[in-house]
């Protein structure tokens, strides 16, 4: 998810937010022009997971499975 969001493990919860919205914004089925290289229910997930403390530390532990 890290990689998905262009963000580095350290990251803070306000600099996963930024890099999603942006992300959002680009990808966004409305505005993107052809098949998008990333879905938006994949950075959704990104977000939900890495903004919720406790998911974040179990992704850390234990990776996207």
């Amino acid at each position: 998810y890290y990689r998905l969001l262009g963000v580095d493990q350290t990251a803070s919860t306000a600099t996963i937010k930024r890099a999603y919205k942006e992300l959002a914004k680009k990808y966004h089925p409305d505005k993107f022009k052809g098949q998008p290289p990333v879905k938006m229910e994949e950075l959704n997930r990104a977000h939900e997971v890495l903004t919720d403390p406790d998911l974040r530390k179990k992704y850390d532990m234990y990776g996207k499975d």
